[in-house]
């Protein structure tokens, strides 16, 4: 379906309530113009570009670090990969913002805008599914983590990890394979300008099953879902961890004791001190495994800041859904941009998270920059 041909509907002014205020349309169109050049160019154009460089410096800090050494730099090293893919589609995305900006293009054979939701739109709706998974998966392994320590290190070895990112990426690669039936290459007339273009036709789905599932499978659905997710799992983790801390505090005092009545025998002083090297040891091995932890939940608490409006703006788009064309379009737009620029934000800082939560990342940060700079 031609979405340019889509008869406008009417303005409600029969309903009542709330839904009175969406009658009418927000601001003019030069207006709108101004909100989408500064989101579109500006914001998601300088961020994306720096969630580029900074996604590329995390997959070789990764690399460095060994990313086949630990199960959870598997992980961190497929997150940034999607995250890198996800900013590389929105750099497209603003080139093609620039284009239709500041460049005239009627008479270009190819309609910028549409042809962009083609190339840029889907490919980056499924490279940010996948950062959603992959944060899940994060999620998921530190809970399990906290909860069975021994069970886990023969559960999320790093071969099972590259596995399971693998399936992550291939199973969202293909879920949204249906959706691309909907797209059709046409070409369009302009009697104005008398020239024929290039533009992206919508069609319904051939059969009613690639319809269900993917609704089901839809890049709502799954962000809906992997960001409850997120929520379930780290307040797992909270819970374990306010546990095991309060475990620690009530045995604290008994092994000082115990430690005191060693030193006092003179002829122990070997046998204190290898119990003191291996309880120095077991601490040692229990701050690595918290800083990790917080890491992780602070990736999660930076996930969910970022992607919970976007389900809430799809809620709230499917309640309203019989607001007149005209407002939903204006007003959709720009809330898809704000909400596109926290999702571009959630991909583009992780690299501050990693810098100043794990020192073994901030080592070889620095190391690979001394490097370069000889």
């Amino acid at each position: 379906m031609d979405l340019k041909n889509t008869t406008t509907l009417p303005l409600r002014e029969e309903l009542e309530g709330p839904f009175l205020v969406f009658a009418k349309r927000p601001f003019d169109k030069q207006t709108f113009d101004i909100i989408m050049i500064v989101f579109r160019v500006f914001l998601m154009g300088f961020t994306s570009l720096f969630g580029v460089i900074s996604n590329i410096v995390n997959i070789i800090v990764f690399y460095h670090q060994g990313y086949l050494s630990h199960s959870s730099i598997v992980n961190l090293t497929a997150l940034a990969v999607s995250d890198f893919l996800t900013c590389i589609f929105s750099v497209w995305t603003s080139l093609c913002a620039v284009f239709t900006s500041f460049l005239d293009t009627s008479m270009w054979s190819w309609d910028v805008y549409e042809i962009q939701l083609a190339t840029a739109s889907r490919p980056y709706n499924t490279a940010s599914q996948i950062t959603c998974w992959n944060t899940v998966f994060l999620a998921f392994e530190r809970a399990i983590s906290v909860t069975f320590p021994f069970k886990a290190k023969s559960l999320f070895t790093p071969k099972h990890s590259v596995a399971i990112m693998i399936f992550i990426f291939v199973a969202m690669i293909f879920i949204n394979i249906p959706s691309l039936f909907q797209l059709k290459i046409v070409t369009a007339v302009d009697p104005v300008k008398n020239r024929t273009y290039l533009e992206v036709g919508f069609v319904d789905f051939i059969s009613p099953y690639l319809r269900l599932i993917y609704f089901y499978t839809s890049p709502v659905t799954l962000r809906f879902l992997s960001v409850i997710l997120v929520i379930v799992f780290n307040l797992i983790i909270f819970w374990k961890v306010y546990l095991s801390q309060k475990f620690r505090e009530a045995t604290t005092g008994f092994r000082k004791g115990a430690q005191n009545q060693n030193q006092q025998k003179r002829d122990q002083n070997d046998l204190v001190s290898s119990e003191n090297n291996k309880i120095t040891h077991s601490e040692k091995s229990t701050t690595k495994e918290m800083r990790l932890v917080r890491m992780i939940s602070f990736i999660s608490a930076l996930f969910v800041i970022c992607y919970i409006p976007s389900v809430v703006h799809v809620i709230i788009g499917y309640i309203v859904y019989r607001v007149n064309y005209d407002y939903h379009h204006y007003v959709d737009a720009v809330m898809f941009s704000c909400l596109s620029f926290l999702q571009l934000l959630c991909a583009s800082t992780n690299i501050f998270i990693y810098y100043n939560m794990s020192t073994r990342f901030r080592e070889e940060f620095l190391m690979i920059f001394r490097k370069s700079k000889h």
